[in-house]
């Protein structure tokens, strides 16, 4: 399941979903200095056929609230060329939610 989508650049700078943000988090650095705060997630993946009734990274979310455990979140147009499928992305992408 794609919960994203973007130019590269728009995916990196305003990840808008918090799996994104995660993922791009996970990147190792390659540079000196001060290392980014590693995340571990908690909980487990959901199986493929068991998936939860809401959002399939809700288990795991940091971000999760009742209406990410309930209801599969529709496709969120940010901008002409990127869309998220996140009950908070525009807090998330805003900056207003952090991973």
């Amino acid at each position: 399941m794609v919960v994203e989508e973007g130019p590269t650049e728009a995916l990196v700078a305003r990840a808008a979903h918090p799996y994104t943000r995660l993922l791009v988090a996970s990147v190792p650095e390659h540079r000196a200095g001060p290392r980014r705060t590693r995340i571990k997630l908690a909980g487990e993946a959901s199986a493929l056929t068991a998936a939860p009734q809401g959002c399939r990274f809700a288990p795991r979310c940091p971000l999760a609230t009742d209406i990410c455990r309930t209801q599969i979140p529709m496709k969120l147009q940010l901008s002409a060329d990127h869309w998220s499928a996140c009950h908070h992305a525009l807090q998330v992408a805003s900056g207003d939610q952090v991973v």
